[in-house]
């Protein structure tokens, strides 16, 4: 007996069905669980030019149809006609199922272009939103916050006289004494703990001996920090 081949071509003559390259053992199997008839024909794959023969003229699926120790029944019948998976659509659909809808996406996209493009314009045309302003009430009886954290020493020149004049936070001390200012600095840093913010304004034409001798007095009570300002006259800020 020579060898059948690995594959068949199997045409279901009542289906009018072709299953094109079925292995050798599935066909055996097929004749076994009653699904192939000995009309139905066969041929070797690869082989267009053969001639379709009736399984049973086929010395290797003769024997399996003369194994059979009875018909098929109804069911059996009934099973053959299914139709059977052979694998050859599985590529088609695991690459359909494996595509990604980007019709979506593009839908987001433009909208967020359209949305951007439109702000932009507005924007050019001076349309755009505008920040509220939030009506606050006018204190009457507040201060600015930087001059009372800071302490603010100057010294100036009488026009007239030519006399050396104190200020402390832009009051003249009184009386007009090196002693008195420094003595309501030291009343200053007791009630303001930590480094106090100390900054002294000279009057330009001061004597450059007479400032660092007071920058020196100023350090002996504890001021480590001096900022320094040169004006050409000093007067109290007016309310």
């Amino acid at each position: 007996m020579s060898t059948a081949a690995e594959s068949w071509d199997i045409w279901l003559i009542s289906e009018r069905t072709v299953y094109p390259g079925v292995p050798y053992s599935v066909v055996c199997d097929w004749i076994v669980d009653g699904r192939l008839l000995p009309e139905d024909r066969a041929r070797p794959s690869g082989s267009v030019s053969a001639a379709w023969a009736p399984l049973l003229r086929y010395e290797w699926f003769a024997p399996y149809f003369i194994a059979q120790s009875s018909p098929a029944t109804a069911e059996d019948a009934a099973e053959a006609h299914e139709a059977v998976e052979l694998g050859l659509n599985r590529k088609k659909r695991e690459e359909e199922e494996g595509e990604v809808d980007l019709v979506p996406l593009i839908d987001i996209s433009m909208v967020l272009l359209i949305f951007f493009t439109m702000m932009r314009l507005m924007n050019a045309a001076g349309g755009g939103p505008s920040r509220a302003a939030i009506p606050t009430p006018e204190a009457e009886n507040g201060y600015v916050l930087e001059k009372a954290e800071m302490i603010s020493i100057g010294l100036s020149l009488d026009e007239k006289t030519r006399v050396l004049q104190y200020f402390v936070n832009e009051e003249p001390v009184n009386p007009n004494t090196e002693e008195q200012m420094l003595y309501q600095v030291r009343l200053l840093l007791e009630k303001r703990p930590g480094e106090p913010r100390v900054i002294l304004r000279a009057h330009q034409e001061l004597p450059t001996e007479t400032v660092k001798a007071i920058l020196a007095r100023l350090q002996e009570q504890g001021i480590k920090t001096i900022a320094g300002e040169v004006r050409d006259k000093y007067r109290k800020a007016q309310p």
